[in-house]
């Protein structure tokens, strides 16, 4: 047991301090004999255990403090463990202070080993006038260590048995060489000189002998002494391989601080892991300063490689922020699969190696509301979309259904057309035409229509709007004049001649329209015909279901009946024949 008190008072320059300490305690120790001791048993192990208290007190001028030590310890051989309590107070004409620091510790191992666990708690409190500030840091901490020092022998040992083996073998190549060296002189002497110097080649023969031997012994020792250095360095590099500290630690530190300008709080817990030289931690902080700014963010960091999250409020402005290569969300339930994929790194597949550049993958989204300024769409599939306004260059659309169509000027660019540019020529053995009708009028454009036949057709599908048709036909060398009905030509009736066309609906004629056509008149009786004509635009009726536009071509007469047209060919060659040269049709289907 243990008891001490020690009060003190003085006095030096007319200011009088006290001091006063006091310890009490209890502890038990014990230390084992040395191997020479005759009367005590060998092999007994250190130990010792003890609690104890420090107390003091001391005034000094101006300054008052007061301290307390509360100690427990146990140790058995290299095994400790310790629990300590300290207390600090102290105060003077400026300022206070307030500190408490918690410890546990046990620690077992020896100087190839340690394991050690720590518990440690510190507070403290600190205030003068114009501030005061509290602190409070809790640590929890574990750590195995495997001496590197033990490696580092190991090595140095392996190096120089190393040595020592180099040594030795270079001494049995010497002592080798010089042997064979020896035993080639012996050989090398003729049999002359062996018989006439038979003693002297006894004794070199001897001597090689005694070399080899020495040799032999030389290599038998070089080869201990390289197994063993061998040997010495496996062992080294095992212990070098294991030779790390692994850390394990939790630590929360809270701060606060007042001043008379301000107000601050702060928050930091850490968690931390060490395996030799690889550390990972986690370290979360949250801060409030002023009550106009707060913060709070999470940090990842494995060996320097920082990733996290965090946010901040200034009441003006808030952000949020990931600082991560790439941020998925997805599912608890779902495996390997995230709708939306944000990269600020590129990424390769290891299994593909398809490169990802910086940028955002999304496989599908839902979107009340988009606002883009610039999109490159590759390829685009739209089952629905409603658009209010929307503004398109150039359009290819396979299948287009719009209930209500608005164009501006009716100025629509894809109308259904047609065109035929094969040459309708009359065939050789047909040199003329006789009327089939002499009624006069339009009929006779219809009869002479005949002579060519449908130029060109196109059928569509109405869905109920008006048709906008228009053609064009280019024709030559087409020749007639009016006959009576007694087959003879009317005197002055080629004035009466004219190029018309005819539009047919479905096999029936919906308009005739009489062109203007460059004219040539022979005679008093015969007209000819030669040029590019076109027709009049025509608006059809509303209709629905499939239909069949035709255009024609003839040569009618303003004449009454009775009057015919009669058709010839003009000349022999075969370019002066009558020939329609090509055809076109164009018709668009416009609903209002």
């Amino acid at each position: 047991a243990l008891s001490q008190t020690d009060a003190k008072v003085a006095e030096h320059e007319g200011k009088i301090s006290a001091n006063t300490t006091k310890i009490d305690g209890v502890y038990a120790q014990v230390n084992p004999k040395l191997i020479g001791s005759s009367e005590d048993l060998i092999g007994s192990t250190e130990g010792f255990a003890g609690t104890w208290t420090l107390q003091s007190a001391m005034i000094e001028n101006d300054m008052a403090l007061s301290q307390r030590i509360d100690t427990t310890v146990a140790q058995i051989g290299d095994n400790t463990a310790l629990i300590q309590a300290e207390t600090i107070a102290r105060a003077n004409a400026d300022s206070a202070l307030g500190q408490r620091v918690d410890t546990l510790q046990a620690q077992v191992g020896n100087d190839l080993q340690q394991n050690l666990a720590a518990i440690r708690s510190e507070m403290s409190v600190l205030a003068d006038a114009d501030s005061a500030l509290s602190s409070r840091v809790d640590t929890v901490q574990a750590s195995t260590t495997v001496a590197q020092s033990t490696a580092d022998q190991a090595i140095l040992d392996a190096q120089s048995k190393s040595a020592a083996a180099e040594v030795a073998a270079k001494t049995y190549a010497e002592a080798k060489a010089k042997a064979e060296a020896d035993a080639a002189k012996a050989s090398a002497s003729s049999d002359a000189t062996a018989k006439a110097n038979a003693a002297e080649s006894a004794a070199k023969a001897a001597a090689a002998l005694d070399a080899k031997n020495k040799a032999d012994a030389a290599e038998a020792a070089a080869k201990a002494v390289a197994n063993a250095a061998q040997a010495t360095a496996n062992d080294a590099l095992g212990k070098a391989n294991t030779a790390t500290q692994n850390i394990a630690t939790v630590q929360n530190q809270v701060n606060t601080l007042t001043t008379q300008q301000g107000a601050t709080a702060t928050q930091v817990g850490t968690i931390q892991t060490t395996v030799g030289q690889n550390t990972a931690s986690i370290q979360e902080v949250s801060q409030s300063v002023n009550g106009l700014y707060a913060q709070k963010y999470i940090k990842l960091d494995v060996n320097g490689k920082v990733a996290g999250w965090g946010g901040a409020n200034d009441g003006k402005e808030s952000n949020f922020i990931l600082n991560f290569d790439s941020f998925a969300i997805g599912s608890g339930n779902s495996t390997g699969y995230y709708p939306f994929i944000f990269r600020n790194t590129p990424f390769t597949d290891p299994v593909t190696g398809t490169v990802f550049p910086v940028g955002a993958y999304i496989k599908s989204a839902f979107m009340d509301y988009q606002s883009v300024k610039t999109s490159h769409i590759e390829d685009l599939a739209v089952k629905t979309a409603k658009i209010d306004d929307l503004a398109v260059t150039t359009a290819k659309i396979g299948d287009l259904q719009v209930d209500t169509l608005k164009i501006k000027d009716n100025a629509v660019t894809v109308p259904i057309a047609s065109y035929n540019d094969t040459p309708n020529t009359w065939p050789s053995s047909m040199t003329m035409r006789y009327p089939s009708t002499y009624a006069g009028g339009t009929a006779t454009l219809d009869d002479t229509s005949n002579a060519f036949g449908d130029l060109i057709s196109i059928t569509l599908n109405r869905s109920g709007g008006k048709c906008r048709i228009e053609g064009n036909v280019e024709f030559k060398n087409l020749q007639a004049s009016v006959w009576s009905s007694n087959q003879t030509a009317l005197a002055n009736s080629n004035q009466t001649l004219y190029v018309g066309l005819i539009l047919l609906k479905n096999g029936s004629v919906i308009r005739r329209m009489r062109v203007p056509a460059n004219t040539v008149l022979l005679g008093d009786t015969i007209a000819q015909f030669n040029g590019f004509v076109n027709m009049p635009i025509h608006l059809d009726d509303a209709g629905t279901g499939n239909t069949t536009y035709t255009l024609r071509i003839g040569i009618g007469t303003t004449r009454n009946s009775p009057a015919g047209v009669y058709m010839s060919r003009p000349a022999t060659p075969a370019e002066y024949w009558p020939s329609v040269v090509s055809a076109s049709l164009a018709v668009m289907e416009i609903k209002k």
